[in-house]
């Protein structure tokens, strides 16, 4: 039948339905309609595209009883500045008239920037502007590798940031209305044009999780084999050590004899974290521990026990697995491969060249094999777990990796004791030692030598000693440096003694034939040898003879100093009468 005329301008709307066939007039009246909301509101559309407020819009089923059935915006539109809304918030202001020319390409490239319309929100729209970098390629390439499952387009780190960034459902809407509102795509930015190129793609997150999954399953079934292949084999390691059970024998036994006295003896075993205890167990002077002491015992009366480490293998690398975190790993394969077998359902391919159905249906079979072979060697490894805990008295609801790794480390503490136990053997060893060579060193003999500058041993030769200094002209090398000046042009120091008794202060006069004062050096060597210093007229040198006058005292200063008259080559000058 056709369809019923639309209604007449004016008029409420629809005609009301006809009556149900055998009513009468006074039938009963239709069931009421389900709640439909208020009508559609009337949009006051901008006289320019305008900047968009990025808001959650209420839906319309939802206003009856809430504040927004109480008020009403449409009595405001009259009252509304469109002018200064229209050039505060227009999404492009217009230039004006020669504003920007001759900018060249910079200016066009300005000029686009400013036209780019933005209808997400800043930090999503960076967001997605860093994801879409990694791609070299237009936005309907990517869309079109994502229908082909492009394998050089599609890599794992692409698909995993494609998958996180996925536009939602409400950003593609509001790219839509911007577009039916005469908006054009070239305007929108980057982001914004990307989820308009992608929008046409059905369940596009769904497509995209299953590519993933895909793409990493292999990746985790390989952590997940080797993490439950790892645990299995430390498992049987412990459950079949007989060594260790000899170990935790000797440990009882020094436990329950210390424990004796308090109600902690007698004890029948003890939790395999009690072995780190060990070490907070100190002997009275504090220098070494029970550990220390049991890694001391076993290596001197227990050898058989000595790198009881060595019996584990597994253990070290087992420490680092969970068997609760395994467990929920090989779980959430099993999801993710259930997830790619349901996306398959009922699956319309999206066009000729769509090879997901046929890629996908291969991988869920291969997948869900691997999968159900990881929950079989799961659930042995659980079964060998809870025999083990049950065997060494621990919860079965234990987990396995905690107990290993306790197991490890208080075996790991014995392998260390050991060492520093070693270290402090050697330590004494090299102190003992070190004492007796300092004992057995001979004492150092008093020195007696001659002395450094040239002095006498004792008090002998006395006079030799000074006249020996003197001609060498040691005696006075202290003088020359700090009391005598150096002569005009002349590059050396001399030690002129007839210029000291020049200068020095006159004296009262004497009688002539009196002898003037001298140093009293010069006078004891006079003295001491009479027969050199000159006798009468021999000592003046020249003086005027008769006795020791003061000329006969500096001739002596004078051959200490250049020797005897035969090396001269004549007779010592005179020296003037002081």
């Amino acid at each position: 039948p056709p369809p019923p005329p639309p209604p007449m301008p004016g008029g409420d709307g629809a005609p009301p339905p006809p009556p149900m066939p055998g009513g009468g007039p006074g039938g009963p009246p239709p069931p009421p309609m389900m709640n439909q909301g208020p009508p559609p509101k009337k949009k006051l559309k901008p006289r320019t595209k305008m900047k968009g407020l990025m808001w959650t819009k209420v839906n319309a089923k939802q206003v009856k009883g809430t504040v927004w059935d109480e008020v009403d915006d449409e009595k405001l539109y009259s009252q509304l500045d469109r002018d200064t809304l229209e050039n505060l918030f227009c999404s492009a202001k217009p230039k004006k008239k020669g504003e920007g020319e001759g900018a060249g390409a910079d200016g066009e490239k300005k000029k686009e920037k400013e036209k780019a319309v933005t209808l997400l929100d800043m930090r999503r729209s960076q967001n997605l502007s860093i994801m879409l970098s990694r791609f070299k390629v237009s936005h309907a390439e990517i869309a079109k590798g994502i229908e082909r499952l492009d394998p050089a387009l599609l890599s794992l780190d692409n698909v995993a940031a494609l998958h996180s960034f996925a536009p939602t459902a409400e950003e593609i809407e509001s790219v839509k209305e911007f577009l039916s509102a005469g908006g054009k795509l070239s305007e929108l930015a980057a982001p914004e044009q990307f989820i308009h190129a992608v929008a046409s793609i059905p369940d596009l997150k769904g497509r995209l999780g299953s590519v993933l999954t895909r793409l990493s399953f292999e990746q985790k079934a390989r952590a997940a084999n080797e993490s439950v292949s790892l645990l299995s084999r430390a498992v049987e390691e412990v459950r079949s050590g007989k060594r260790l059970k000899k170990f935790l024998e000797i440990v009882l036994a020094i436990g329950n004899y210390l424990n004796g006295s308090t109600a902690r003896g007698g004890a029948f075993g003890f939790k395999m974290d009690s072995l780190r205890k060990l070490m907070d167990t100190k002997s009275v002077d504090n220098k070494m521990t029970l550990t220390h002491y049991m890694a001391d015992l076993i290596e001197k009366k227990h050898p058989d026990l000595d790198n009881l480490l060595d019996d584990f293998p597994s253990l070290a690398d087992a420490t680092r697995e969970s068997l609760s975190e395994t467990r929920k790993d090989i779980a959430m394969l099993g999801r993710d491969v259930a997830s790619v077998e349901k996306a398959l359902e009922g699956y319309t391919p999206l066009s000729s060249a769509d090879p997901f159905q046929t890629i996908m249906s291969g991988f869920a079979r291969s997948a869900s094999k691997k999968v159900a072979a990881m929950k079989e060697m799961m659930a042995q490894l659980t079964a060998n777990s809870e025999k083990v805990l049950e065997y060494f008295a621990e919860k079965k609801t234990a987990d396995i990796g905690e107990f290993l790794a306790s197991l490890h480390l208080s075996l790991s503490l014995f392998e260390r004791a050991k060492k520093e136990n070693h270290d402090r053997v050697e330590a004494a060893e090299r102190a003992r030692v070190a004492e007796e060579r300092r004992k057995n060193m001979p004492k150092a003999k008093k020195n007696t030598g001659p002395r450094d500058d040239g002095g006498p041993e004792d008090g002998k030769g006395l006079l030799d000693s000074i006249l020996g200094n003197m001609q060498s002209g040691r005696a006075f090398a202290s003088r020359r440096k700090s009391s005598v000046p150096r002569r005009a042009g002349s590059g050396e120091q001399t030690f002129n003694l007839r210029e000291r008794l020049r200068k020095a202060p006159r004296r009262e006069a004497r009688a002539p034939d009196t002898e003037p004062a001298m140093p009293s050096f010069l006078g004891g060597l006079r003295k001491a040898r009479p027969a050199e210093e000159g006798q009468g007229g021999n000592g003046g040198g020249g003086g005027g003879g008769g006795g020791e006058g003061a000329a006969g005292g500096v001739h002596f200063k004078g051959r200490l100093r250049e020797g005897p008259p035969a090396a001269r080559g004549g007779p010592p000058p005179a020296a003037p009468a002081v």
